[in-house]
């Protein structure tokens, strides 16, 4: 798919295939398939929670979904705004659907901050233009010390939904689904053993099955506890 701007380039190996959907999570999931279609007239859709519950996932997962059904999809990560300034939103109102993560990057707490203007007016630009917006952030806008209440107001438009963090058993069934994407078997019994011993959010996850990936084609060794401690330094 061709992409309009290097900034609002998307990840297109991140899909929903690729998420793992807990049954807490399923409605949200569907809801924002649902949303990137044409015949949604719902414009704007906001998720929140914690770091690394996968909002970053969903946001270049929608993107991939929109451009197999034929819209112009962006992602935009809003932390972008403090290194290069407000040029990154410019040109954004030509996509169908724009993604915009990371937005309590730009209001941390106790702290005042430039961009509430920014957003705004980019926010009005693509209403304007029909450009649905996702957008992600670790807490809803009434969290959040936006400081522009027209903007605050705003965001709490659409539709919004909690990205709930994965409990114990959920992370095991995520680590053996990852495996299974890979090729890989990996037993409940493993799967608990790593589970106890990392910070457990899906990135960290991830980061754990791409190492035992690369060391099981390398040792062409199955996953077993003592494979594991030896190849994680445990």
């Amino acid at each position: 798919m061709k992409q309009l701007a290097l900034k609002i380039q998307f990840d297109e190996v991140i899909t929903f295939d690729t998420f793992y959907t807990t049954a807490e999570n399923r409605e949200l999931v569907s809801a924002i398939k649902a949303f990137s279609m044409k015949s949604s007239e719902e414009q704007l859709f906001l998720i929140w929670g914690s770091a690394g519950v996968g909002k970053t996932h969903l946001c270049h997962a929608i993107c991939h979904y929109a451009g197999e059904h034929g819209l112009r999809a962006g992602y935009l990560d809003l932390r972008l705004l403090r290194k290069f300034g407000e040029a990154v939103l410019e040109g954004s109102d030509q996509l169908d659907i724009l993604c915009w993560d990371h937005l309590e990057s730009l209001f941390p707490p106790h702290q005042t901050e430039p961009w509430a203007e920014h957003l705004f007016e980019a926010f009005n630009r693509l209403r304007d233009n029909n450009t649905k917006l996702l957008v992600s952030a670790e807490r809803p806008p009434q969290a959040m010390a936006i400081g522009l209440p027209d903007l605050a107001s705003r965001l709490n438009w659409g539709l919004k939904y909690q990205l709930k963090p994965l409990s114990h058993s959920d992370q095991c069934n995520a680590l053996i689904f990852l495996a299974e994407q890979r090729g890989m078997f990996l037993s409940n019994q493993v799967a608990e053993f790593i589970v106890r011993r990392i910070q457990r959010r899906m990135q960290d996850l991830r980061v754990v099955i791409n190492r035992l990936d690369e060391a099981s084609l390398s040792e062409q060794r199955k996953l077993t506890i003592p494979f594991v401690k030896a190849c994680l330094s445990w």
